[in-house]
């Protein structure tokens, strides 16, 4: 099994204020401007009850602690519902205010330093609210709760913060943020990972935000093998496979833990930092991306050993910042992988039937 780049685009991924669709590989992207700042991170709601909502949103995240709430037409068009800006302070409940559509480039804006790293959107049913997990550079991870335009808000958008998990810990950024678990009712559990090499993993409800249960802790260290001390060692990236999580360290390692928090495995074959890891669940597979501008696929073997199976150079990326997978077939024996940076690869991939 081998790799095929099929073609390499060019784009300045960290200064784009627009957010991107393609309805179709024979017609150009379409951009929906809507951030003031840089966008870091999308995560389309994922559906926490049996009946799914014909409304389907998205919500994006980045510089300026902007937040942004987007519904998605019948053609997959996004439109704009509202936004908010979060900013440094460490409330643990209370109403946001959102900003007017016709004061969002102004320049009065107050300069905040927070940027949105990662996000978790939740919905329950038709017309209902949306749950938002998002992670922060300040450390903080913020439930936000999302009321949707009716009758009752006005037909505008209400943003209410409900709680911040991290408010009584050591912070440090977050850079990665998943589910454990799919989401029960309102409850779900998720995990993070930090700059400090904290990884944790907890279970909340998303009606209250009331932390019901801490998972497990973990903390990437490394050695020095001269003086042989020990220091935390960044966790960049994190990724869910059946019975482990996976952890991309800054120190160049993958690392695999049980759900109950114990380290299994720990192997090397990145010449620089693992900048991102993503699952394959079904093939029992993990993609990782390097700051040495490769791409490896692993295999998760008997006894949770890794193995690699296939690996390629990556060129036209400038800084590998993140991947996005898309399986090509029903059997999901077939995916694409996109890589970005300061520019953007296509790579495609198959396991032998």
């Amino acid at each position: 099994m081998s790799f095929r780049s099929t073609y390499v685009h060019l784009l300045d991924y960290e200064t784009t204020n627009t957010y991107c669709t393609v309805s179709s590989l024979n017609f150009a992207p379409r951009f929906h401007s809507g951030h003031i700042s840089n966008i870091r991170c999308i995560a389309q709601c994922h559906q926490t009850a049996k009946h799914r909502p014909l409304t389907r949103y998205l919500v994006s995240g980045g510089g300026r602690g902007m937040l942004v709430a987007w519904r998605l037409d019948e053609a997959d068009q996004p439109g704009l519902v509202g936004w908010v800006c979060l900013d440094t302070s460490l409330r643990g409940t209370g109403p946001l205010i959102s900003c007017p559509l016709e004061r969002k480039r102004s320049a009065t804006f107050s300069v905040c330093d927070l940027r949105i790293m990662a996000l978790l959107a939740f919905q329950q049913r038709e017309g209902d609210n949306i749950s938002v997990l998002a992670a922060c550079s300040d450390g903080s991870i913020r439930l936000v709760k999302i009321s949707l335009p009716c009758e009752s808000t006005g037909w505008l958008p209400r943003f209410y913060q409900l709680a911040d998990f991290r408010s009584g810990h050591r912070r440090s950024c977050i850079l990665s943020l998943c589910c454990i678990t799919q989401p029960t009712e309102s409850r779900v559990s998720i995990a993070y990972s930090n700059t400090s090499g904290v990884v944790e993993a907890f279970k909340i409800d998303l009606d209250d935000g009331s932390l019901h249960k801490q998972l497990f802790s973990l903390h990437l260290e490394v050695e020095n093998p001269t003086t042989k001390a020990v220091a935390s060692c960044a966790a960049n990236s994190i990724a869910m496979l059946a019975d482990h999580i996976a952890i991309a360290g800054d120190d160049g390692s993958l690392r695999l833990a049980n759900l109950r928090g114990v380290w299994i495995t720990k192997a090397v074959r990145h010449f620089a930092a693992v900048v991102k890891v993503t699952s394959l669940s079904k093939q029992n597979c993990l993609l990782t991306l390097g700051a040495d501008h490769r791409l490896l696929l692993w295999q998760v073997m008997e006894g949770a050993k890794l193995s690699v199976l296939s690996e390629t150079m990556l060129t036209g990326l400038g800084d590998p910042q993140n991947i996005s997978l898309l399986p090509t077939d029903e059997a999901e024996k077939a995916y694409l992988a996109m890589v970005c940076g300061s520019g953007l690869q296509l790579c495609y991939f198959k396991f032998d039937q």
